[in-house]
């Protein structure tokens, strides 16, 4: 068998709609696995023109696919059973743990684990955006990497998917395509770490200012908070259509201005970015 592998399309929120080259790549695919943050269903309509496609929710998921979708899913396939699930943790302590620190190990090894608890002998999974392939522990891991960014303050550089080769009696293979030009995917270079893996394929687009006014927004539960969520992500929008400039907050408060957000909360902005800088 021949699978497409496809995760974090986070559409139309984060990016439009799926590359032409996406369906080059999936052409003749048996089956289509989508390893969550989905967006609207739509992408998996479209994705079923290809190949019967099963989709699990990720963790920064539309209302309508998060309601739809599974956590996980088993998939038997050619012998070979499959283990597909986003990889974010249910647990948010869990989850912002997970996230800490560089090294690859500690958050590789509990996907094996999880894996492994349901005898799968292949793990697919999203969540990281960047695409990978490695045996841990008896289990290959296979990440297909990304077509939207990871969130509002970064680009996705390479947007990548891939196909799962299955054979009885032989050892199971994976090719990662780029599909959002020439190019090739970049190999992740396990003792670099995480950051220098994630570098290859995605870069910053805001200031460090905005990013920590919006971290303070946020965690201390602003109403600021509400107006920044309105703005950053069309800010966000421009970036990843072509505008090369980071956001500043000059830009946030020129576009709230422009939105006709009121004096007093343009100035609650101005304020957040003091504290911010």
């Amino acid at each position: 068998m021949r699978i497409g592998l496809i995760s974090d399309t986070h559409m139309p929120e984060r990016w439009p709609s799926l590359w032409d080259a996406v369906f080059r790549v999936f052409d003749g695919v048996d089956l289509v696995l989508h390893a969550g943050d989905v967006g609207e269903l739509w992408v998996l309509d479209r994705l079923g023109t290809v190949a019967p496609t099963l989709a699990v929710h990720g963790n920064d998921e539309s209302p309508e696919a998060q309601a739809a979708l599974p956590y996980q899913l088993v998939v038997m396939a050619s012998g070979t059973r499959l283990f597909l699930c986003h990889s974010h943790r249910r647990n948010r302590e869990e989850e912002l743990a997970a996230r800490a620190g560089d090294a690859w190990e500690p958050k590789l090894a509990p996907l094996a684990a999880q894996a492994r608890e349901h005898g799968a002998e292949v793990y697919v999974f999203g969540h990281l955006h960047i695409p990978c392939s490695r045996r841990v522990d008896g289990v290959l891991l296979v990440n297909p990497g990304a077509i939207a960014s990871a969130s509002y303050f970064t680009r996705q550089t390479v947007q990548s998917v891939a196909v799962l080769n299955l054979e009885q009696g032989i050892e199971p293979q994976v090719f990662h395509h780029r599909v959002d030009g020439p190019g090739n995917v970049p190999v992740a270079v396990w003792e670099e770490g995480f950051a220098a893996a994630m570098s290859k394929v995605s870069e910053v687009i805001a200031t460090a200012e905005v990013r920590e006014a919006w971290r303070i927004a946020s965690t201390e539960r602003l109403p600021m908070a509400e107006v920044l969520a309105e703005l950053i992500p069309e800010l966000s929008r421009r970036r990843w259509a072509g505008d090369d400039s980071l956001i500043d907050p000059n830009d946030v408060l020129r576009e709230a201005e422009r939105r006709g957000v009121a004096a007093d909360a343009v100035k609650s902005l101005a304020d957040i970015f003091a504290r911010a800088s």
